[in-house]
């Protein structure tokens, strides 16, 4: 499953915009496309409004404020997605076409008015821990392990809630994580896999005195997750979620890397986590010269423009 188009009209926060992301050399959807622009251009509204969206159709869980979403003078805000579909998917689906399409009309009486084909909607509403299911990520701008507490479970039913929420405490399963990999060899290849595309100084060592001092940067000791720096850690959360949600044939939407890398890194970041999204699609709102200078200009949609 990829978007092959977006069109948002009458939002909050945005002009009205029309996203092409096909790839006129295959007719498909690209693998990656780039939603630039300076700050507070309205990058991250984007990418919140596909998943609203994705959420008004067919939700995992995450709550939508309609009243957030139709720019003042405006009586409603639309946003349509056009979905490629590959053969599994149509087959699923039972749809004859390749592109299926969602409407959602967010009305000024709090409602969200949904065009969408049924197949589609169990499609959007699928979450599982495997390669086969095809799901919706979305990875914020305020990625970070929180505070020692209460911890997320590692179930499909406990993480599909926390799929498209940018809450504080969206990685909080991590340390649960890096324990339970420590004792499951799948896991762990999964999470070592994940850390070698993305950070390869990063690596995950085991030891049984203390479960939870398991990574090793640059060559050092053995140190705990909260010793990480900005780069390292954020490495480490993606790493983790990959290996336990499965990106396979998956969406998964990127906003500002740049917050946690520099413009020397943050290119081979991008390169390690397309490689974690295998026959999937990689959205990403960035306003890095450098990540930009590595991306076809057709795959780039510039905001704050002229």
């Amino acid at each position: 499953m990829k978007l092959l188009h977006a069109s948002l009209s009458g939002l909050s926060g945005l002009p009205d915009i029309s996203l092409d992301l096909s790839d006129p050399q295959t007719g498909g959807a690209r693998d990656l496309f780039v939603v630039a622009g300076p700050p507070g251009s309205g990058k991250t509204r984007v990418l919140e409004a596909i998943l609203a969206a994705k959420e008004a159709a067919s939700p995992y869980g995450m709550l939508t404020r309609i009243d957030e979403w139709i720019a003042e003078g405006a009586d409603e805000a639309s946003i349509v997605l056009e979905l490629a579909l590959d053969a599994d998917e149509q087959t699923e689906t039972e749809s004859e076409e390749p592109v299926a399409k969602l409407r959602a009309t967010f009305t000024r009486s709090g409602g969200a008015d949904v065009e969408v084909e049924a197949g589609l909607v169990e499609l959007l509403g699928r979450y599982e821990h495997d390669a086969r299911s095809a799901k919706v990520e979305y990875l914020p701008a305020n990625r970070a392990l929180p505070p020692p507490g209460a911890a997320h479970g590692l179930s499909a039913v406990e993480q599909r809630f926390l799929r498209l929420c940018r809450d504080a405490d969206k990685y909080s399963f991590v340390p649960r994580f890096l324990v339970h990999a420590a004792n499951d060899e799948r896991a762990r290849t999964r999470l070592e896999d994940g850390l070698a595309a993305l950070a390869p100084d990063l690596r995950f060592v085991v030891d049984p005195a203390d479960p939870l001092k398991c990574l090793s940067y640059k060559g050092a000791g053995a140190m705990l997750p909260s010793q990480l720096g900005d780069t390292a850690c954020d490495a480490l959360l993606v790493a983790a979620t990959s290996a336990l949600v499965h990106y396979d044939r998956s969406i998964v939407l990127l906003d500002r890397p740049e917050a946690s890398w520099d413009e020397r890194n943050i290119g081979g970041y991008l390169r390690g986590l397309r490689a974690l999204v295998p026959n999937g699609q990689l959205i990403v709102a960035t306003n890095s010269p450098a990540l930009r200078a590595g991306v076809e200009g057709r795959a780039i949609f510039t905001l704050g423009t002229a």
